[in-house]
């Protein structure tokens, strides 16, 4: 049952309904003998009973859930969209165990249902497709999880990298340089490093430190409007790294003036500007995106390894900036913490998936394209913004900027992706029937054959031969 006040609801609201799908998994394992058992060592290796009552029990409460949330007066929709969310959740389970396996799974919807019954890589044997009414949401222990994570190069792990980076990137943008050290940051600003200040001065520095804070709660709102558009949250992410290098590379410059009282004025200027950035990009995507990259089974575990790298980057942050402020001096230090914004912004660019309005399922296609691809992907797409102003300028009214920048403006991601994969399977079918085959098509061949990351890539199976009735 839900609650109307938004003061009760984080206390009564209902729990997700794919969640519970997902835990139903877990529950209803029969022992060698047939019969069920809770507490026996030889449940570990039974088999999961569609028909346990503990089970049902969960998928009623999902769809109870669901209802709750959805609202509506006619169930049946609920009841259409638990159900999508079931196969959902076994075509995710799928992917895992192949990845698991160190075998290839198709992004292709069409090839995920007519191979359903196949064994995963398996092309040799042709059964008729599996009704999937019949197929049941199976359980994923906590040592294929981590497995999955570390040891494996697949979506899984990509999601990991994903959240690293953009928790990282939280600490290697500076926010936590006045967070943590406001008093002697703000000492340096305003009074040289003086440590000796009046109650006066004292004032100014615990009036600075709370005008930015409270600043940073007011200028999160306007975050609510963008975060959640299709692609809002790469995009307020990509934004507010730059603005917070040149923001931060501004303030230490401008200490360099010679009138003081101006000097202040405008370092402190250029931070108000640096804690509007962050408050409506890095400081509430981060969160965000590192909850949404990882598949449902493995939530717990990633969200709990990435706020592990964001407080190791803070802990890290707080010892070491008392060191930077005594040997590099704050304009030192600010003009570092600049380049790290830029080092950030590329981190999050190459990583990090786009997750709006994404579903799971457009967020995992994201994470199938490799880390080697995107880091490609990347930087011809860097070459192209530099390039295309100066080529517009080299020839004006000759082109457009749009046409303009070397190389040509590149799709998405995904689209590229699939064009690669296109191009190899096309030489592979016929390897020497086109003389005019690049030397870059060859070698995405060689690095497609050679099967550098298998569970990642896109397998392109045959259509399996359904026998005659």
């Amino acid at each position: 049952m839900t609650s109307n006040s938004p003061f009760l609801r984080a206390d009564f609201y209902t729990e997700s309904p794919r969640w519970l799908l997902k835990e139903s998994g877990a529950i209803g394992k029969l022992s060698k003998n047939g019969k069920h058992s809770k507490n026996s060592k030889n449940s570990k290796k039974g088999k999961l009973s569609k028909n346990d009552s503990r089970r049902g029990e969960l998928i009623r409460e999902a769809y109870n859930s669901l209802v709750d949330l959805r609202g509506e007066v006619v169930p049946i929709l609920a009841a259409g969209e638990l159900f999508l969310m079931h196969t959902r959740l076994i075509d995710e389970q799928r992917r895992l165990k192949a990845a698991l396996v160190g075998q290839p799974y198709t992004t292709s919807e069409v090839d995920r249902i007519t191979h359903a019954s196949l064994r995963v890589g398996d092309t040799s044997r042709s059964k008729p497709p599996k009704n999937p009414f019949h197929a049941v949401i199976k359980h994923i222990s906590w040592r294929e999880r981590i497995t999955l994570i570390f040891f494996r190069s697949g979506y899984t792990n990509r999601a990991h990298r994903a959240a690293a980076a953009v928790m990282v990137s939280q600490q290697l943008c500076g926010i936590n340089l006045i967070a943590f050290m406001a008093d002697s940051f703000f000492r340096y600003s305003f009074f040289n490093g003086d440590i000796h200040t009046n109650p006066d001065q004292n004032m100014q520095l615990l009036g600075a430190s709370l005008g930015l804070m409270f600043l940073n709660f007011i200028a999160t709102i306007p975050a609510l409007f963008f975060i959640d558009r299709s692609g809002g949250r790469r995009r307020v992410l990509n934004w507010s790294f730059p603005v917070m290098a040149i923001s931060l590379l501004g303030s230490a410059l401008v200490l360099k003036a010679e009138d003081r009282i101006g000097a202040i004025a405008g370092h402190y200027i250029f931070l108000i500007v640096f804690m509007i950035a962050y408050s409506i990009g890095e400081g509430p995507a981060a969160f965000v995106i590192s909850a949404e990259v990882f598949p449902l089974v493995n939530r717990e575990l990633g969200m709990s390894l990435a706020v592990c790298w964001n407080f190791l980057g803070a802990g890290l942050l707080a010892v070491l900036t008392p060191w930077l402020l005594k040997r590099l001096d704050q304009f030192g230090v600010l003009l570092l913490f600049a380049g790290t914004n830029v080092i950030a912004w590329f981190l999050c660019y190459w990583l990090v998936p786009s997750t709006g309005q994404e579903s799971l399922e457009e967020v995992f296609d994201q994470l199938d394209i490799t880390t080697w691809f995107m880091f490609k992907y990347t930087l011809r797409t860097i070459s192209h913004a530099l390039t295309a102003p100066v080529e517009w300028c080299s020839r004006p009214c000759s082109k457009l900027l749009k046409d303009c920048g070397y190389p040509k403006k590149l799709g998405s991601p995904r689209q590229e992706w699939n064009e690669r994969a296109k191009r190899s399977a096309d030489t592979l079918a016929d390897p020497t029937g086109s003389p005019e085959t690049s030397a870059d098509e060859m070698d995405q061949v060689d690095q497609t054959s050679s099967n550098t990351e298998t569970n990642a890539g896109i397998e392109l199976l045959p259509m399996p031969t359904i026998p005659p009735r």
